[in-house]
């Protein structure tokens, strides 16, 4: 064999390989890391019908205008709040989490289901967050989750975005921000 078609054999091998390897190693290179948290989806109708069910109840109603209105109800008509978090862990994972998307909305789809890796980081400290962003601390506008501001030294407030204050804190690109109570401003965690 003359060595012009042994180096074109050569590099046809060398081209064959590459496309081969580059076939096994692209799908890992564009997958989600595992320690990533995922959104599985938000929360539908059907999703609290069957929880309901699966609990031995008759249905699901709504009871108020918001985010925390919905009841599973038995067949003599009693109800009792449905368990989000209950929800979200009978219809994915024991990993799911129940994370509030809207209160003010009694839209089922104002709850989303997401997986976690790493679970519960912990609390945020908002105060040191606003002070990272060049603010000068944190404050309670009002009662519930949604009334936390950060202010400038002058009062100017404005809003905190409670994804990047858990991504700053706990240095995760990924984590998630849960409040466990709408009505208690301290109850922000974050996940991953």
């Amino acid at each position: 064999m003359s060595l012009m078609v042994k180096t074109k054999w050569y590099k046809w091998l060398i081209v064959i390989l590459c496309a081969a390897l580059s076939m096994l190693w692209l799908p890992v290179i564009n997958a989600t890391p595992a320690s990533a948290a995922i959104k599985y989806g938000n929360v539908t109708i059907v999703d609290l019908k069957d929880y309901c069910h699966s609990k031995g109840y008759a249905g699901v109603t709504q009871a108020g205008n918001n985010a925390y209105g919905r009841r599973c109800v038995t067949q003599g008509g009693s109800r009792q709040p449905v368990n989000m978090l209950g929800v979200c862990r009978s219809n994915y994972s024991y990993r799911a989490i129940d994370v509030l998307n809207n209160f003010y909305s009694p839209n089922p789809s104002a709850w989303q289901c997401w997986k976690t890796y790493k679970g519960e980081l912990g609390a945020v400290n908002l105060d040191k967050y606003c002070r990272s962003i060049g603010y000068a601390r944190a404050t309670l506008v009002g009662k519930d989750a949604y009334d936390w501001r950060c202010v400038t030294s002058s009062g100017r407030k404005a809003g905190i975005d409670m994804t990047k204050a858990c991504r700053w804190q706990y240095k995760d690109p990924e984590a998630i921000d849960r409040v466990n109570n709408f009505y208690n401003p301290y109850s922000w965690r974050c996940w991953s």
